[in-house]
């Protein structure tokens, strides 16, 4: 049995994008070059690997993925419209709902708060002008938060924010072929 990967997750993502980078497999050494990152170890996503080290390696890899494209949305967002990135998820969702509107119960499957932090945000949004609270018509108890004007021209410019960095982040790092398999990938985990 081999001994367990040590290595730090930056570490790990290093090995895999070098591993990646060289993909007839030989050791840059070889080749006359230096040795790429991680040469002396397997493949971090190598078939030979134990099977806890190879799903180790996918989910630091798919972590610290996530981790950097969120940073690059947050900083994004906050400097081009001052959101925060709950903030636009909220917003997004409402753009995307039938007339602009949601019950605020649906807002925690788009963000991951607790309700009394969700009501906060939903607060912070209405008194800057970008929603509005009111009952539901079909449940005296039920509360429904619409979308306004302002914080539709908001969402919109938010949306051309996001998908810029997103792709400059993420989508423009891989072919088409890439992207297909990862989404086949993730949508299996989703389900």
């Amino acid at each position: 049995m081999r001994e367990p990967d040590r290595r730090s997750p930056e570490a790990t993502v290093a090995a895999l994008v070098a591993s990646r980078a060289d993909a007839s497999g030989a050791d840059r050494s070889e080749q006359g070059g230096s040795p790429a990152v991680g040469a002396d170890r397997a493949d971090p996503l190598s078939t030979e690997m134990e099977p806890g080290e190879t799903r180790t390696g996918v989910w630091q890899a798919l972590r610290l993925a996530h981790d950097r494209v969120a940073r690059r949305l947050a900083i994004d967002l906050d400097r081009a419209c001052g959101l925060a990135l709950n903030e636009f998820d909220v917003l997004w969702h409402l753009h995307a709902c039938p007339a602009g509107r949601a019950r605020v119960g649906s807002l925690s499957e788009v963000v991951s708060l607790s309700q009394p932090a969700l009501s906060r945000l939903v607060t912070r949004l209405e008194g800057r002008g970008l929603v509005s609270r009111s009952g539901a018509s079909d449940d005296r108890r039920a509360r429904v938060v619409l979308l306004t004007t302002t914080g539709t021209a908001l969402v919109e410019r938010a949306t051309e924010t996001y998908a810029r960095a997103v792709h400059e982040t993420l989508v423009a790092i891989g072919s088409d072929e890439d992207h297909a398999t990862l989404l086949r990938t993730l949508a299996r985990i989703g389900t």
